[in-house]
């Protein structure tokens, strides 16, 4: 069985994996960094490493579909596949969740400094 027989599987697994990795990723670094009071930089992180976290799920998805037409059934391409979707959706939520949070958190940090120059006037 040669080496390359499953190229595509096995590109479309190590894409998926790669999309929840950068998923995961981005939440754990962005999270700490919003808390710290650093939103636009939290933000740019998040938003930064869950768009590529997309698209690599989307390759993934590619990948699977070019496997299904050149190479057998495997579990490569099957587990790649679910990953892939799975990566996908939580890239996506991620996105949602910080392009809803964001303006709140600037518009509260914002209020702050509105108060704390009205203070010292």
């Amino acid at each position: 069985m040669p080496d390359d027989l499953y190229q595509n599987s096995r590109r479309c697994l190590g894409y998926a994996i790669t999309s929840i990795v950068l998923a995961i990723i981005g939440i754990i670094i962005s999270g700490p960094i919003i808390r710290f009071g650093w939103y636009i930089v939290g933000f740019i992180i998040c938003l930064a490493t869950n768009v590529v976290g997309l698209i690599f799920g989307i390759l993934s998805k590619q990948k699977s579909v070019k496997a299904d037409k050149t190479e057998p059934i495997n579990t490569y391409q099957q587990v790649g596949n679910v990953f892939g979707i799975i990566g996908m959706i939580i890239n996506l939520i991620a996105l949602v969740v910080i392009s809803l949070v964001f303006p709140f958190l600037l518009f509260i940090n914002l209020q702050n400094e509105k108060n704390l120059i009205l203070i010292f006037l």
